[in-house]
């Protein structure tokens, strides 16, 4: 009697592998994102020093 077909393990093997592939490119992506989302915070807090030192903003 036939158990399946035997391309099916190696279809839901890769099927897992893909799963994981994309969870690990997720992550990664969402580091770049926290990364970059940093960045231009502390450039905004850099740049609001900068007038205020020069007094472009009156507060």
């Amino acid at each position: 009697m036939q158990q399946g077909h035997p391309r099916h393990k190696q279809l839901r093997r890769a099927d897992h592998e893909m799963y994981l592939h994309n969870r690990h490119k997720l992550v990664g992506l969402a580091a770049i994102s926290n990364l970059f989302s940093s960045f231009g915070e502390s450039i905004k807090t850099a740049c609001k020093k900068m007038q205020k030192a020069f007094g472009f903003i009156n507060e």
